[in-house]
């Protein structure tokens, strides 16, 4: 077993850090879960927030600086609730983000 669990619904593009799936799935998608799909080449994100509204599950992710969202299908989507399933990068790059008040976030 490689730690990831196929996704059977139509995971659909929303932005470059979010997308969107059918039905309640707030308590699947919950802050940590680890992603991988496929939009031409693998690709691996961790989600950051996820909410429910009208039918439609909006799932925010990122891949730091390494991956995004394109405006493409969505294809072979698994989640793991492992911290480290086969073939999850053990970081992301990121690139800090500073404000003239000093303080820092991450984008």
């Amino acid at each position: 077993m490689d730690g990831w669990i196929p996704e059977n619904k139509v995971l659909s593009y929303a932005s470059a850090t979010t997308f969107t799936v059918s039905g309640d799935l707030t308590a699947q998608y919950q802050k940590g879960t680890r992603l991988k799909f496929t939009q031409t080449t693998v690709k691996y994100f961790v989600v950051i927030g996820s909410s429910f509204s009208s039918g439609t599950t909006t799932v925010t992710v990122t891949g730091g600086d390494d991956y995004s969202l394109a405006n493409a299908s969505i294809v072979e989507p698994f989640y793991s609730y492992q911290a480290s399933p086969q073939g999850y990068p053990t970081w992301f790059n990121y690139t800090p983000t500073y404000s003239a008040d000093g303080s820092m976030t991450f984008t």
